[in-house]
């Protein structure tokens, strides 16, 4: 899929990264009516590699924010679960504490 096709004209920083990496150079960078510079694809001589993709930094800097949202999300994820498995070993050995006090309790009784 063509940069053009995944990054608007407002999220396009205008650097040629796409243009400079096209083996096929098919993307020819144009000045728009204020004067910044955006990609535009000959698409009969596009092949799809998709190194404009993988260029653009608009795109990257687009997926590394996604990839530190899910990081945050594991995070937090992963604190719930370790709260969860502390309190479940502390219920745990309430419930030890309290048998082995029963036990200790009926064998008084029965001496």
């Amino acid at each position: 899929m063509p940069v053009t096709d995944r990054v608007t004209k407002q999220q396009c920083c205008g650097c040629s990264a796409c243009s400079a990496v096209c083996p096929q150079q098919c993307i020819e960078m144009k000045e728009d009516e204020l004067g910044f510079l955006h990609p535009f694809i000959d698409s009969t001589s596009c092949i799809g590699c998709s190194l404009c993709e993988k260029t653009c930094p608009c795109l990257q800097s687009e997926k590394a924010s996604v990839l530190n949202e899910h990081s945050k999300k594991l995070e937090f994820f992963n604190l719930h679960l370790s709260i969860i498995s502390s309190l479940n070993l502390i219920f745990l050995n309430i419930l030890f504490s309290k048998s082995q006090f029963e036990k200790i309790a009926f064998s008084k009784l029965l001496s």
